[in-house]
């Protein structure tokens, strides 16, 4: 990706584990602009919008496709502000002009630019492969049981929320339809190690410490199911490593592919 602008360091970085990859760019000055370049049939840009977002212009291609207010209260990280899909399967460019302009509610014209997702045809012309779709923790599909899990709000999770237990045998399920499944969790220093069931078989234990905050992470990932219904169990087991300084599992959202 390449960032322009009419003054050098237009385009600044924030670090900050509620981004993707732990940083973002953003930009304020009119005429800054962020391009990026795929190959696919699709492309989604990911951003950061809170109280003092501004507006943006979309360019697909060289050609104007869309001006967006990218303002929100509360702030949300890693949200999807503008997809495009149906491109033929070829080289294409994303451009984001910033345009420092805002609307009436926004303090300021920042401009982020964190993420880009694309879609690519599996031959260079046939069918794309399928698109996974995001589950919320608080989503009926989703069962708790065995234990008392607590809900957390920060703008850095998925939908803004995320749950918590530390109790063994605390258990969350996601039945779902599809072929792969990954939990999304928050990892850091008090978290502990948890027990995953696929289809109610054991498969692993996972330690989510981390040394430093990690939001919205894949904790586990599991690809090729047969297609169908399936569950996914995540289990407190109350244990740790030496270094954690609690036993916390935590549950953001699940992503499932058909």
């Amino acid at each position: 990706m390449t960032y322009s602008g009419p003054w050098s360091g237009t385009w600044f970085v924030n670090n900050n584990s509620l981004h993707s990859g732990g940083s973002a760019a953003l930009a304020v000055d009119a005429g800054s602009k962020a391009t990026f370049a795929f190959t696919g049939t699709g492309v989604t840009w990911k951003g950061y919008r809170d109280e003092w977002s501004g507006i943006a212009k979309v360019y697909v291609d060289g050609v104007l496709k869309s001006t967006i207010d990218t303002y929100a209260s509360p702030s949300k990280a890693q949200t999807p502000i503008y997809s495009i899909t149906g491109l033929t399967q070829a080289s294409h460019t994303l451009t984001i002009e910033v345009t420092q302009t805002n609307n009436s509610s926004s303090g300021g014209a920042w401009v982020w630019v964190d993420a880009f997702d694309v879609v690519s045809t599996t031959d260079g012309g046939g069918t794309p492969p399928p698109t996974p779709f995001r589950l919320e923790e608080n989503n009926p599909a989703v069962a708790y049981s065995g234990g008392a899990w607590s809900v957390s709000s920060f703008a850095g999770y998925s939908g803004g929320r995320a749950v918590y237990a530390k109790d063994a045998y605390a258990r969350a399920t996601v039945t779902f339809t599809g072929t792969a499944v990954s939990w999304i969790g928050y990892r850091d220093q008090s978290s502990g190690i948890a027990r995953v069931y696929i289809d109610g078989s054991a498969i692993a234990s996972i330690d989510t410490y981390a040394s430093s905050s990690k939001a919205q992470a894949v904790i586990y990932q599991r690809t090729g199911l047969q297609p169908g219904t399936h569950t996914l169990t995540i289990e407190a087991t109350g244990r740790k490593n030496r270094k954690s300084r609690g036993y916390w599992i935590w549950t953001d959202a699940f992503d499932i592919t058909p």
